[in-house]
């Protein structure tokens, strides 16, 4: 909080109606996905993948991601993918 008497900026952005983030909404020129389970890291330029996927919403981005996840595709019992956003 602003103490009295000091100026605050306000930072306004817009959030989709269902509440999901979009490849638009990232403000760094990287994006890395990391994954707990199966220890990889990849980074990704959100301006590569804008122009092959489109404004993807980002669940659906680390959905399609984690399907090629080995863990996850493992013999035996399902273990879902660990996959997370890194900053």
């Amino acid at each position: 909080m602003a103490a009295s008497g000091e100026q605050r900026d306000e930072v306004a952005f817009s959030v989709p109606f269902d509440g999901s983030l979009a490849l638009s909404d990232v403000l760094s020129e990287w994006l890395m996905i990391e994954c707990a389970g199966c220890g990889c890291s990849t980074s990704y330029s959100v301006a590569a993948l804008m122009a092959d996927r489109g404004d993807l919403q980002l669940a659906h981005l680390l959905d399609e991601i984690a399907s090629n996840c080995q863990t996850q595709r493992g013999v035996g019992e399902p273990n879902p993918c660990q996959a997370l956003f890194r900053t």
